[in-house]
């Protein structure tokens, strides 16, 4: 998955997991939830336009809990990657 980047540049990175919940009508989205891998939704959209801003503010929420301010990056934890 990271192997365009160097070492150093993995250390500053981090993978998250997150399930999109979709009611949809056709090929039209009713509306959306992000969930996190507890199963808590941890936003709510009524548009496609939506998904974005939910999935960025989940993941500034995110960044805040655990200490950083630039953007989400972190260093791995032991075993290789940070847990949401």
């Amino acid at each position: 998955m990271f192997s365009s980047c160097s070492g150093e540049a993995v250390a500053r990175k981090r993978t998250v997991v997150a399930v999109l919940r979709l009611v949809v009508e056709g090929s039209d989205l009713t509306h959306g939830e992000v969930v996190n891998t507890s199963g808590q939704v941890v936003g709510r959209f009524r548009a496609w336009a939506g998904l974005v801003p939910a999935l960025q503010g989940w993941i500034k929420q995110q960044s805040k809990e655990e200490g950083t301010e630039d953007g989400g990056t972190t260093a791995p934890q032991r075993g290789g990657e940070n847990r949401p």
